[in-house]
């Protein structure tokens, strides 16, 4: 496990340091892993799959209509989904869905609708595909009361010298100026990349079931990544550019690891 956890932790370092937008540091990240072979670990192997676009997921807020005056916001950045395989039969599946932000400094400033929409997921109500529903008419499938776990919508925080995990829930919600400073013994700052990656790899508390309406919604992402077929009659149409900006600045990364042992 620990080859598989400094890979991980290398090829982060190493698309952080050769990018500066997010966007282009997920690219980098998923693209090395698609040509990795299988690594063996005690008892078993495990294989990493992944895929980016130049586009990615948005939320439209139903209710409350907006937060912060803003009608939607970005699902996230990077999707990581593990899954188990034991003798053939799946018995456990997590995953995780990250903002990433990226920083030259020591502090990490939070855009205040998307911080509100991952700390309070459990009381808002959303819809996806907003635009393309409109066009033909249907009715959108309403989203509410998703999950109460902090560990669905999380933040991989990218400083000069480190990278951190840390959960819209475990942020001081009395932060008035929606900024995080990095400094020794600030509880608000998580944990580290590899601690992370311990833990979820192990399959324990970090990281979601893949269960109920997290899984409908990890669903639609891989079947917009063709991964997946139908999950249900929603089409996950609301991937797309902001409008104004070109797709290259901006993306969506999928990663799933199978673990699979004998």
């Amino acid at each position: 496990m620990k080859k598989l956890i400094d890979h991980f932790d290398k090829e982060l370092k190493k698309a952080k340091n050769q990018n500066h937008a997010e966007p282009q540091i997920v690219k980098a990240f998923v693209e090395s892993f698609q040509t990795l072979n299988p690594i063996t670990i005690t008892g078993g192997t495990v294989s990493v799959k992944t895929k980016f676009i130049h586009q990615k997921p948005y939320v439209f807020f139903v209710s409350p209509s907006n937060l912060h005056q803003a009608g939607r916001t970005e699902l996230g950045d990077l999707l990581f989904v593990i899954k188990k395989i034991k003798r053939g039969e799946r018995i456990k599946k997590r995953c995780i869905i990250f903002q990433v932000k990226n920083t030259s400094t020591n502090w990490i400033q939070l855009t205040p609708h998307q911080h509100d929409f991952q700390r309070d997921l459990y009381s808002i109500a959303f819809q996806f595909g907003k635009s393309f529903y409109n066009k033909v008419r249907w009715e959108p499938i309403l989203w509410a009361h998703v999950t109460h776990s902090k560990w669905f919508l999380s933040n991989l925080f990218l400083y000069p010298n480190c990278e951190y995990v840390t959960c819209a829930r475990d942020i001081d919600s009395s932060l008035s100026s929606y900024r995080l400073d990095l400094y020794p013994g600030n509880k608000y700052i998580g944990i580290n990349f590899k601690d992370f990656l311990n833990s979820f790899f192990s399959f324990s508390i970090v990281g979601h079931s893949l269960r109920d309406q997290v899984k409908d919604i990890v669903e639609l992402i891989y079947k917009r990544y063709d991964w997946y077929l139908d999950p249900q009659e929603e089409w996950f149409d609301n991937f797309g550019a902001i409008p104004g900006r070109e797709s290259e600045e901006e993306g969506f990364g999928v990663v799933e690891c199978v673990f699979e042992y004998d």
